[in-house]
């Protein structure tokens, strides 16, 4: 949350940016195409840990399933914790 109304103006346009780029539908946007590090794990030097909660219906197991399977194609350390929140 952005606290202060001089913060809320500063913001303003990157959050609208996001609505606007990210729409409820779930549909692939170009916000998601500049944000996709599937493309992107060769280039990773350290190790990786990713916590996910099973609820969260913003990123699905797939989409951190897929980084996941190219960080280890791309021999990166990795671990992962999955909970139920």
């Amino acid at each position: 949350a952005v606290e202060s109304p001089e913060a809320r103006a500063k913001c303003a346009h990157v959050q609208q940016a996001l609505v606007d780029g990210a729409p409820r539908t779930g549909d692939w946007t170009r916000l998601w195409t500049e944000r996709d590090y599937v493309k992107d794990a060769r280039k990773i030097d350290a190790s990786v840990f990713v916590i996910h909660g099973q609820q969260d219906l913003n990123v699905r197991p797939k989409h951190f399933g897929q980084w996941w399977d190219s960080l280890a194609k791309h021999g990166v350390e990795r671990k992962i914790w999955l909970s139920q929140t």
